[in-house]
């Protein structure tokens, strides 16, 4: 009975789909609808011939060459070309039925302008197409897009103009922003009329001349988008025209509130803007990165902030009580994850008995790495997870807490203390990195842990 039910599953679904691996696999019907592969096992003879196709989808990420005119197919509905070698795509123009469309990993320079006549389109994904230059100038024809994604396409240097006529848009992952007028594309102010959700990331050029092309409101409105990168190329002030441009930025930046809802905020070479710490109070996560003319901000006063990084802020010297905020709210009450990265002028780290009591009282794993001249750091109560550079080890002598601990650029000298040694004795997991590769480390650390892997 098992048999005959299996034999007539096979014989209904056998006209409607098909996984193709590694070229084992009988002749695809002309009537086939749907067919998986993992690129190796592409029938060159028989596929050509399934007109129906709807559905062609990559089930491995591995480079393979598409066996022919992907034209011929004018009933699909989803193509996934995932990692497809240099392939000519002018034909794309003839899928006019196409719903989804996944080009990433491909080396594509440039999209055929006939992309732009598939009126049916929702789903465009163009993720890690790093020769990628240029999108089609007529995006805006797409009007049934809903997701368009270019993360890691780096040559991208700007948007193609009317991108704010996509009223069905509601995912994108970046926005570039171009740096000159020589070239038409979109402004900021087209991110006004878009119902935009989930993440993005606005690139920002070095050079901006009118901060009244960023409409005041283009991103309060947006109460669905959970995540917002800005991203600026740092051009250093060294004169009076560079400062006047900061002034520039500075006002630009301003224009570019989120939506109180906010929960993930990445400010990447730029001056800190006053609404995060006024309005975003719902904020998760925050990364501070590159941000040269900037001192910390009073970021202990976030309530449900959980996961901070801060890499390069190349002018902070001290990390003090205007960093765990006011006495009432301040402290971080719900950071988890603290990351600290390339910071080198950071000397001292104080205030850690701020206003009586404990400054983050949930902290559970602490990264600093990168900061030459920070030798001393205190391990606060609740930490399991620590990862320092070597100069700070001998602060650590006391500490009994960690769960995990990763020791960077250190040798065998590093516990050279036998008090050092012992006060480790808790250590579930003891990562050490050298730089040497013959220095085997301490044996009596080893032996004291659950678990214990060492990283040259």
């Amino acid at each position: 009975m098992h048999d005959l039910m299996h034999d007539l599953a096979h014989s209904v679904i056998e006209n409607e789909y098909r996984v193709v691996l590694n070229g084992k696999s009988k002749d695809i019907s002309p009537r086939i609808r749907h067919v998986s592969s993992n690129g190796l096992g592409i029938l060159a003879a028989s596929l050509p011939k399934a007109q129906m196709l709807r559905t062609y989808v990559m089930l491995e990420q591995v480079v393979f060459q598409f066996p022919c005119d992907v034209g011929l197919f004018k009933c699909l509905r989803a193509l996934d070309f995932t990692m497809q070698d240099k392939q000519e795509l002018t034909s794309l123009g003839n899928l006019q039925h196409l719903r989804y469309l996944d080009l990433s990993f491909t080396l594509i320079e440039m999209l055929p302008e006939s992309l732009t006549s598939l009126c049916y389109l929702q789903t465009l994904i163009l993720f890690h197409c790093t020769k990628l230059c240029e999108l089609p100038k007529e995006m805006c024809k797409l009007s049934n897009l809903r997701c368009l994604d270019i993360t890691h396409c780096y040559k991208l240097t700007h948007m193609p103009p009317k991108m704010g006529q996509l009223s069905c848009l509601q995912e994108l992952s970046n926005f570039i922003v171009g740096e000159t007028n020589e070239i038409a594309c979109s402004g900021i102010g087209e991110l006004l009329g878009l119902n935009l959700r989930g993440r993005l990331r606005i690139q920002l050029p070095k050079n901006i001349t009118d901060a009244s092309d960023v409409p005041r409101d283009s991103l309060i409105n947006k109460p669905n988008l959970t995540s917002l990168d800005l991203m600026w190329k740092v051009a250093f002030a060294t004169s009076e025209e560079d400062r006047k441009r900061e002034v520039l930025e500075q006002q630009v930046l301003q224009g570019l509130q989120p939506h109180r809802s906010l929960k993930k905020l990445g400010i990447f070479g730029l001056n800190f803007p006053s609404w995060m710490m006024d309005t975003l109070t719902e904020l998760v996560e925050i990364t501070l990165e590159g941000c040269w003319r900037c001192h910390l901000p009073p970021l202990g006063e976030l309530p449900f902030l959980k996961v901070l990084r801060i890499y390069k802020l190349k002018n902070v010297e001290c990390i003090g009580n205007e960093f765990y905020g006011n006495e009432v709210s301040g402290g971080f009450p719900s950071l988890e994850i603290l990351e600290i990265r390339d910071m080198e002028k950071l000397k001292t780290w104080s205030g850690l008995e701020w206003k009586g009591e404990r400054v983050f009282p949930s902290l559970n794993k602490l990264n600093i790495s990168f900061c030459p001249m920070l030798t001393t750091v205190e391990i606060f109560p609740n930490i399991k997870d620590l990862n320092v550079d070597q100069g700070m080890m001998q602060s650590l002598k006391d500490q009994k807490s960690f769960e995990s601990m990763h020791q960077q650029h250190c040798n065998q000298s590093s516990f050279a203390d036998e008090d050092q040694k012992r006060s480790q004795s808790s250590l579930q997991v003891l990562n050490i990195r050298r730089k040497k590769r013959g220095d085997k480390g301490s044996c009596d650390i080893k032996q004291s842990c659950l678990h214990m892997s060492q990283e040259t």
